[in-house]
């Protein structure tokens, strides 16, 4: 009599296990990048038209991605403390995921190996 076949051996369930608390620590995400741009205001004989340049700011602005178009909005400082924590927070989760990607991967491979040898 066979036994059932596990696809899942012990070792990468205790690495799926950890993956799975890394991600429910995850907070609320967003997507896209939380700047602060210097830039120059064109009024002639200002400091910023100056060589070199003293460019105005920082001003906190958020660039993302809707429907492969670039958006692009200008923040309050408050805002963009809350906004870049959120960032992080999916370049987080993208790691995680990636993770997981390499973990899946490297399972297949493994069971791959055991049924065709």
């Amino acid at each position: 009599m066979s036994t059932p076949f596990d696809p899942l051996p012990d070792a990468y369930r205790v690495r799926l296990d950890e993956l799975r608390v890394a991600v429910a620590e995850i907070g609320l995400v967003l997507p896209g990048t939380v700047l602060d741009r210097y830039m120059p205001c064109g009024k002639p004989g200002c400091r910023c038209q100056a060589a070199p340049p003293l460019l105005h700011g920082p001003y906190c602005q958020w660039t993302y991605k809707v429907d492969a178009k670039t958006r692009t909005s200008r923040l309050h400082p408050d805002e963009a403390r809350a906004l870049r924590l959120w960032t992080a927070e999916r370049r987080k989760l993208t790691l995680l995921n990636q993770r997981w990607d390499a973990l899946g991967l490297e399972a297949a491979a493994e069971i791959h190996e055991l049924l065709h040898r």
